[in-house]
């Protein structure tokens, strides 16, 4: 399909193929506006929540809201680059959960996770469920909304989460629960 190419979705209405790929486009544009300040890349996770991420969450909530056909297309447009940068904020997001115990952030880190899965290799980002199983045994947090989707990626979270206890710990994947030096929880690996 090429720009300003349309498809008829089951429910009758046309989505320009653009507005779909506006989403690809955007990520990419602020990936690159924070690799031009370093302002990210050089902190880590700071105690606030950057801009950096709050336009990512913004830009994963309009991807939540596609069907599962426009997020498998926009999965292929993903670049390595783009897949690598979104497992990064999904770390972010889960410790970003824990700290502030908000669904949001827990919900759109596991977003961002599903639209790498056929990017990345699937144990990169089994090596940070047990982050996000972490948080939402710590503060109540719910995969529900992603398990709803019925796609390989709520597939693959319920693998993860019918394994043995002892298998989804953050110790089994190389993580610790640790504090920043402003006291705030950090996960960090171990390897």
């Amino acid at each position: 399909m090429q720009r300003g190419d349309y498809f008829i979705h089951p429910d009758n209405f046309e989505i320009e193929m653009e507005d779909i790929m506006n989403i690809v486009k955007e990520i990419e544009v602020i990936l690159e506006e924070t690799k031009i300040s370093g302002e990210y890349w050089e902190k880590g996770i700071p105690s606030s929540i950057m801009r950096m991420d709050i336009e990512l969450n913004r830009v994963i909530e309009n991807y939540a809201n596609l069907s599962k056909e426009d997020k498998k297309l926009v999965g292929n447009d993903i670049s390595t680059d783009i897949a690598w940068s979104l497992l990064y904020f999904a770390i972010n997001m889960a410790t970003y959960s824990l700290r502030f115990s908000e669904q949001r952030y827990f919900t759109n880190g596991l977003f961002a996770l599903g639209m790498i899965l056929r990017v990345l290799d699937q144990r990169e980002i089994l090596l940070v469920m047990p982050l996000f199983y972490d948080v939402s045994k710590k503060n109540k947090l719910s995969f529900q909304k992603i398990l709803d989707q019925n796609n390989d990626f709520a597939d693959f979270v319920n693998k993860f989460l019918s394994r043995r206890e002892e298998d989804k710990t953050l110790e089994c994947m190389g993580y610790i629960l640790t504090k920043d030096e402003n006291n705030n929880p950090l996960y960090k690996r171990t390897w």
